[in-house]
């Protein structure tokens, strides 16, 4: 019989063992100070899975008070680890590597307020606010010192703000920028202090270059805006002339985003400011008897009551009144190019006017009545396209608000209108719902034109100008007929129903994720719309029961709200509060709970293997409904994460 061997740790590998670890350690540490994420985290896993082996040894021979002392040594420096890893995941936006990075080092050393401070950065750059400072309150409770709990102290309170700024109206536009000059506010006021007055703003969209970036394109937009509210009449009350509605109904063409407040403008003033910009609209009409068109009547003043609105004239009877107005002033309009010069300024004003006024109805979510006017900006566009055909490009104007690449972005303003009042179950005039075919109508429409015009703007010489009037409108159709084909995935004769439990039909959900997907590769990596089409693309995808392991899972929500880091290095804080991020969020963290708890058993195990398990279809269901007798009724399969996301009630 041979004698055993005695396999217990010695001082001397356990003190080489501890040298590699820490090598990795420090390899990691400079990695990460030069923002090399992916090599930090390597070389902190790697140092992990060392420390791993050697707890692991130690556990097994621990008979001894000084094997103890080294476990818990090995533990603290297994804490750091997972700590370190944990900032590294967060730079490189790996939210949910980082928080199940962050438990574990908590878990490693409870006492220890690190971790809790990681969980709570991680948090609040998810705009979990209320958790992230629930984190902040643990870490400060295990501060070591009064330096510490000042600084997490700061921190958590600048959580509450950012989580104040974002639930109000005049969001600052400068939260996310290191430097205030650097954000679209900064280098405004530098244009008007530092340059050449408000003449220098105006010169912004002339001297833009073809190739300008987006945040240079968007720019003069945003100043345009700052402009209105700056301008007061000596008595305090805005003063917004003709050319500034205008060009406010032109930066809406452009600017997908739209109107964002300055920094500092109380809700108070921003609705002051839009109810002076709507008076000022309705006066704008008032003129050259384009109240008639609109069907407006007179203003109201104090000793006059507000007489009943007209119907609005047919798009027949205010091209007939242009046409009749252009031959009393001179003859034959259709043969000269100074005849129709004047009509067509009306029109042309009228349109832009016009356009702001549905506008200022959809922010304020008069949906319906907002749809009608974009309507009849489109059937004036479209008639004045066939019956003016015959009649040369310069006499009809074939450029501005009359060249296609206008109309198309109206069209794509009242396919998104349409698509809130779809939403809100709101209906036509005569009683009738808003459709999905409705939407379907519009978006086939947008991208049937895009293909008739394919060609004609070239992205190598004009990348501006093909991004606004052709990926753009081309993506924006192609994700609305992702969210038909979703909303048709989930009605109940579609959808399927086990249990308390009902899941989306699978054919039409990955039609929907795939359409989503295909529109966010359209867009450029600093479009606004590009987050919330991945996130639609993945909730649809996870919804429709698409073979995913839970680090696919991951490396794609990580994917999507890196893309808010593009845009709103342009245009501020993000709007998060959507329901596919929602969603996502929601079983991200149902899936770090089960792993975690997994981990949970054994604070020496990885979490990493439990990445390459699958994620089952992702079902619905309703709140309140769901209980342990009802679950029953679905077995998942085997060897499968599963989660579902309760809904507070289901539509018919």
């Amino acid at each position: 019989m041979e004698p055993t061997t005695d396999t217990r740790p010695t001082a001397a590998s356990l003190a080489a063992a501890h040298a590699t670890i820490e090598q990795h350690k420090e390899r990691g540490n400079v990695a990460f100070r030069r923002g090399e994420w992916d090599l930090a985290v390597s070389h902190y896993t790697s140092a992990l899975e060392l420390n791993s082996d050697t707890v692991l040894d130690v556990q097994v021979h621990a008979n001894k008070r000084e094997d103890f002392e080294t476990g818990v040594a090995l533990f603290k420096q297994r804490s750091m680890l997972w700590s370190n890893r944990a900032a590294a995941d967060l730079h490189a936006f790996r939210h949910d590597l980082a928080l199940l990075c962050a438990g574990m080092a908590a878990t490693c050393d409870p006492d220890w307020a690190r971790p809790w401070a990681r969980r709570a950065e991680a948090l609040a750059q998810l705009h979990d606010f209320d958790d992230a400072v629930a984190a902040y309150d643990e870490a400060i409770k295990r501060a070591p010192d009064e330096p510490t709990k000042t600084r997490l102290s700061q921190s958590r309170s600048a959580v509450k703000e950012h989580a104040r700024a974002s639930l109000l109206l005049s969001q600052r536009p400068d939260i996310l920028y290191d430097n205030l000059e650097d954000s679209p506010y900064g280098r405004y006021r530098k244009l008007v202090n530092e340059d050449e007055g408000l003449e220098a703003v105006l010169r912004v969209e002339s001297q833009l270059p073809a190739a300008a970036s987006m945040a240079d394109a968007f720019d003069w937009c945003q100043f345009a805006v700052l402009r209105l509210m700056e301008q007061k009449s000596e008595e305090g009350f805005h003063v917004i002339p003709h050319q500034a509605v205008s060009r406010f109904a032109h930066s809406l063409i452009i600017n997908p985003r739209g109107f964002h407040p300055p920094l500092g403008a109380s809700v108070s003033a921003v609705h002051d400011f839009f109810e002076t910009l709507s008076l000022q609209v309705r006066m704008d009409l008032m003129g050259d008897r384009t109240a008639d068109w609109a069907g407006l009547g007179p203003l109201v003043t104090e000793d006059q009551p507000q007489p009943p609105a007209q119907a609005p004239y047919t798009v027949e009877a205010i091209l007939e009144d242009v046409e009749e107005r252009a031959n009393k002033a001179n003859g034959d309009w259709t043969k000269s190019v100074l005849a129709i010069a004047r009509p067509k300024a009306v029109l042309e004003a009228y349109l832009r006017t016009q356009l702001v006024h549905a506008w200022l109805k959809d922010i304020n979510n008069n949906l319906v009545e907002a749809i009608y006017i974009y309507e009849q900006i489109l059937n004036i566009l479209m008639t004045v396209s066939t019956r003016w055909a015959q009649i040369p490009e310069a006499a009809r104007g074939a450029r501005d608000v009359f060249d296609y690449t206008w109309g198309r972005k109206v069209r794509c303003i009242y396919m998104q209108a349409l698509q809130k009042a779809h939403r809100q179950a709101r209906k036509w005039r005569d009683g009738t719902p808003i459709s999905l075919e409705d939407l379907t109508v519009v978006a086939e429409a947008i991208i049937d034109e895009c293909a008739s015009t394919s060609g004609q703007i070239n992205p190598q010489q004009d990348p501006r100008e093909f991004y606004g009037y052709q990926s753009m409108p081309i993506a924006s159709a192609g994700a609305m007929v992702g969210y038909v084909l979703a909303e048709k995935a989930r009605t109940r004769e579609n959808r399927r129903h086990v249990g308390p439990y009902w899941f989306y039909h699978k054919e039409m959900g990955l039609a929907a994720a795939k359409m989503y997907a295909q529109a966010a590769k359209t867009l450029p990596l600093d479009c606004p719309e590009r987050p919330g089409f991945l996130y639609c693309a993945l909730i649809y995808d996870l919804r429709a029961g698409v073979s995913m392991t839970l680090a696919e899972l991951f490396d794609r929500a990580t994917t999507a709200e890196r893309a808010y880091s593009y845009t709103e290095q342009i245009f501020g804080p993000g709007e998060r509060n959507i329901e596919p991020r929602w969603a996502v969020r929601l079983v991200c963290q149902h899936v770090r709970n089960q792993i975690f708890a997994m981990c949970k058993r054994d604070s020496a195990v990885d979490f990493q293997p439990f990445l390459s398990m699958k994620l089952d279809a992702v079902p619905d269901s309703i709140e309140g409904e769901v209980t342990e007798t009802s679950k029953l009724a679905y077995t998942p399969p085997r060897d499968q994460i599963f989660c579902y996301i309760a809904l507070h009630k289901l539509d018919g």
